[in-house]
């Protein structure tokens, strides 16, 4: 069976979220693969390219029911997950988190025994699904426009009309 045959959907949670109420959602996966597999969900740090993005964690606010199952060639299920922020999140000044998913793919079957002096590696494939949780109430849309130029142009039915213009 190939690695990395569960595919989860949604890839990404992008959640708006009251601080005092759980949020409930689902994940849905699948085994493409030929052979069952175990899958396991847990919640880790988001891991970014931008060294300068520094948003707090939401990873601990994440459980599924259930975290462990086996999961049939060629099947589908869902499961579910709920996002509950701590108690004291009115207090914090943040009103974006992130966190990340991880799906791990193990062999559903135990390995054989080994004979004596071998060892057996089991590689577990790893999806990492990335967690966006944006606190209501605490929106803050901004919005930066450099060099911008307004030109007034005469429209094609005689009129006047107007065209911004960014460099």
């Amino acid at each position: 069976s190939p690695a990395l045959a569960v595919e989860v959907e949604p890839t990404r949670l992008e959640l708006k979220i009251t601080p005092d109420q759980p949020a409930p959602g689902q994940l849905q996966l699948a085994n493409k693969g030929r052979k069952a597999v175990e899958v396991r969900l847990s919640t880790g740090p988001y891991r970014f390219l931008d060294p300068a993005l520094k948003l707090p964690s939401c990873q601990d606010w994440i459980r599924f029911e259930p975290e462990k199952l086996t999961l049939a060639a060629g099947a589908s299920t869902s499961v579910g997950y709920t996002v509950t922020p701590p108690e004291n999140l009115g207090l914090d000044t943040a009103g974006e988190y992130l966190g990340a998913i991880l799906v791990d793919e193990l062999p559903a079957e135990p390995a054989p025994a080994q004979e004596e002096g071998k060892a057996r590696l089991t590689i577990v494939p790893r999806l990492a699904l990335a967690v966006y949780a944006m606190i209501e109430g605490k929106e803050r849309v901004e919005v930066e426009v450099s060099k911008l130029a307004a030109e007034k142009l005469a429209s094609a039915a005689g009129g006047t009309g107007g065209r911004a213009r960014q460099e």
